[in-house]
């Protein structure tokens, strides 16, 4: 596996644009979305992808910086708008690892 160190959430960002449009998705960025609860959601990025009957689509959302209790608020907020737009999947990006993924990783890697 080659791992390489990305610096920023941007480059991060792009990074996964252009992959999942070598795979067919077609990326879009700040996108709103009205849910089934008639909430509007924005996401960094939206990729969609019609493979024919089945029509897939995923959000992007950049983790923000903050204590542990801010980023799980975060990530739960993801999975409910994820809901309720009737998303097929998310992608979390983080720079910066909470604390304990830290001593998760340094436990693994030593």
């Amino acid at each position: 596996m080659v791992s390489t160190a990305i610096d920023s959430a941007a480059a991060l960002k792009d990074l996964i644009k252009q992959y999942l449009e070598r795979r067919g998705y077609k990326t879009s960025e700040g996108v709103k979305l009205t849910g089934k609860s008639g909430t509007e959601h924005t996401f960094d990025i939206l990729a969609k992808r019609d493979a024919g009957f089945v029509s897939h689509s995923i959000g992007v959302a950049v983790l923000p910086d903050g204590d542990e209790k801010t980023r799980i608020n975060f990530l739960h907020t993801c999975a409910n708008r994820g809901y309720d737009v009737g998303l097929s999947g998310t992608i979390i990006i983080t720079v910066s690892p909470s604390a304990r993924m830290r001593s998760v990783w340094l436990s693994i890697s030593t």
